[in-house]
C-alpha cells in the first residue's frame, strides 16, 4: 500500500502544481499552461470462451480442466496529464479497472485492484544538462486454473522508478546516464486444500542505465542501451511439497506454472539471485515517404548466484544433498551466456499505405529474469495494421506469435499466439464505441505441459467518454 500511496501522492501533487486551468467542453479536454488533462471512463461488456485458460475438453479429459465460458462487465476510469514548456515536460497517467462477472460460477475471477499509475518528467528539456524521471506502479492479475479458490488469480504488484542526467553535447545528440529501482511481488491464489493464499516470492533490483540518441537526419537515429542491473529474490527457495506427502501436486499451487519434481525428494523450487548485463544499439527513423525501419541488435547476459541458501551451494547439489540429481549445477544456477543465445533485439519495418494507415511488421527477441526459474527467453514475430478509415473509424487488425523458452530448474517451452481486430468508432468529440474479437492459445512444443495450453475467444464492446 505504502508503493500506491506515494506514486498517486506524486501524481496529485503534479496536477496541482499545474498552473493556469481552463475548462472546456466535453471531448475538449481541460486545458493546462502549455498542455491538457484527460479525463475519460470505460465501460466494457466482454465475453470469453475459456475464463481460466484451462486446457478443456481439446487437451484433457479431467473435470478439473473443464473450460467455463461467461461475460463480465467492467468500469475503468482514468486520469492522463501532458503538459510541456522550456523547464518541465510532464507525461502522468492513472488508470483503474474493476471487473464483475455475471455468472456465479466465476465469480472468483471478479476483480476490483487492477491499478497502473506512472509519471514521466523531464527537467530543462532543452538545456545542455537536464535530468529525467519516471516511476510506475502496476498491479496485475492473470487467471489461473484455481476454479474452485476464493480469488483465482496469480497477482503480480510491480514498481519500477528510473533517474537520469540528460547531456546534450548538440541538438542532434542526447545522452542519459542514470540509475534504476525495481520491487516486485508475486502472490498465488488460494490453494485447492482449502489453505490461505500466500505471497509466493518478492524481490527487489537496482542497477545502471545508459542511452544514447543521435539523430544524424531529422527523422533518423542511431541509439544505443547499456544497462547493468543486479536482483535479489526474498526466498530462494520455495517448499512445495514435504518429503511424506510424496509426488507433488501442482494444485497445491494453482497459478504457478507446471514443474516436475522426482518423488521422494525434497520438494523445493530454487529462484536464485543474480545479475544481468544488457548492451544493445542499432537504427531507428524513416528511410522514405512510407518506410520506417528500427533494427537493434545486441547480446543479454544473466549470471545466477552460486549460493542460493545457508546450506546448499551448486556445487553441493552435484555432489548429491538429498536433492534431486538434474537439479543441479546444470539446471539450478543455468546462467545466460554464450552466443547464440544471448542475443537480443528487435527488427521492425513499418510502411504507409496511405494517410494515417500503416502495416507493421516486427520481430522481438529479449530475455528476463521470472519468479519460478532463472530466466525466459522470448521470440516474438508480429504483425499489425492499424490506421483510420474515414474520419471516424479506427481498425487494428493483427496477429502475434511468441516462442517463450524456461530455463533452469524448471525448463519448458511454449508457444503463445493471438489474432485480434478491433475497431474504435468516434461518434461524437467526447464519445468512442469500440467493439472487437480476438482468439488467444497457449501450446506445449512437444506436449509434455498439456496443462498450460488452452483456446480462448473473447468478443467484447464498449463505450468510451472523455472529457
Amino acid at each position: 500500500m505504502s508503493l500506491l500511496k506515494s506514486s498517486l501522492s506524486a501524481l496529485v501533487t503534479v496536477i496541482a502544481l499545474a498552473p493556469t486551468v481552463a475548462f472546456a467542453g466535453p471531448g475538449d479536454h481541460i486545458k493546462v499552461a502549455g498542455g491538457e488533462l484527460i479525463p475519460a471512463v470505460s465501460f466494457n461488456t466482454t465475453w470469453r470462451s475459456n475464463n481460466y485458460l484451462t486446457p478443456g475438453a481439446a487437451f484433457s479429459s479431467e473435470e478439473r480442466y473443464r473450460t467455463l465460458p461467461g461475460v463480465s462487465l467492467s468500469v475503468s476510469p482514468s486520469l492522463k496529464l501532458k503538459t510541456r514548456s522550456r523547464y518541465l515536460n510532464v507525461d502522468a497517467m492513472a488508470i483503474y479497472e474493476a471487473r464483475k462477472f455475471l455468472k456465479e460460477e466465476l465469480t472468483n475471477l471478479d476483480r476490483f485492484n487492477n491499478v497502473n499509475l506512472g509519471i514521466q518528467t523531464v527537467i530543462l528539456p532543452e538545456a545542455v544538462v537536464g535530468a529525467k524521471l519516471s516511476t510506475n506502479l502496476r498491479i496485475t492479475g492473470r487467471e489461473s486454473e484455481a476454479v474452485n479458490s476464493d480469488d483465482a488469480y496469480l497477482q503480480q504488484t510491480t514498481s519500477k522508478t528510473a533517474a537520469s542526467v540528460t547531456v546534450r553535447p548538440g541538438s542532434s545528440l542526447e545522452i542519459d546516464v542514470g540509475g534504476t529501482f525495481d520491487l516486485r511481488d508475486v502472490k498465488t491464489p488460494q490453494p485447492l486444500d482449502g489453505t490461505s493464499s500466500y505471497s509466493l516470492n518478492s524481490s527487489q533490483g537496482y542497477g545502471f542505465l545508459g542511452n544514447l540518441t543521435w539523430k544524424f537526419f531529422p527523422k533518423t537515429a542511431l541509439v544505443a542501451t547499456v544497462e547493468r542491473s543486479y536482483f535479489d529474490w526474498e526466498n530462494n527457495t520455495t517448499v512445495l511439497y514435504d518429503r511424506a506427502d510424496g509426488p507433488v501436486d501442482p494444485n497445491r499451487f494453482p497459478g504457478v506454472l507446471p514443474f516436475v519434481l522426482e518423488e521422494g525428494t525434497q520438494g523445493l523450487l530454487y529462484v536464485p539471485d543474480g545479475k544481468l548485463f544488457r548492451a544493445e544499439g542499432g537504427i531507428r527513423g524513416r528511410f522514405t515517404d512510407k518506410v520506417i525501419i528500427g533494427a537493434v541488435i545486441g547480446a543479454t547476459r544473466i549470471i545466477y548466484d552460486e549460493k542460493l541458501d545457508g546450506s546448499f551451494t551448486k556445487e553441493d547439489r552435484a555432489n548429491g544433498c538429498d536433492v534431486p540429481t538434474r537439479r543441479t549445477k546444470a539446471t539450478v544456477a543455468d546462467d545466460l551466456v554464450g552466443l547464440p543465445c544471448t542475443l537480443s533485439g528487435n527488427l521492425e519495418v513499418g510502411y504507409d499505405i496511405a494517410k494515417d494507415q500503416r502495416l507493421v511488421i516486427g520481430f522481438l527477441r529479449e530475455h528476463q529474469d521470472v519468479f519460478f526459474t532463472n530466466y525466459l527467453s522470448m521470440n516474438r514475430s508480429y504483425v499489425t495494421f492499424s490506421g483510420r478509415i474515414g474520419d471516424r473509424v479506427k481498425p487494428t487488425v493483427g496477429m502475434e506469435l511468441n516462442n517463450q523458452e524456461y530455463h533452469g530448474q524448471v525448463e519448458r517451452t511454449d508457444q503463445w499466439f493471438r489474432t485480434k481486430a478491433d475497431f474504435s468508432f468516434h461518434t461524437a468529440p467526447w464519445l468512442d464505441v469500440t467493439t472487437g474479437l480476438w482468439y488467444t492459445g497457449r501450446r506445449s512444443v512437444d506436449g509434455e505441459f498439456g496443462e498450460v495450453e488452452y483456446d480462448d475467444i473473447n468478443v467484447h464492446a464498449g463505450l468510451i467518454f472523455s472529457y
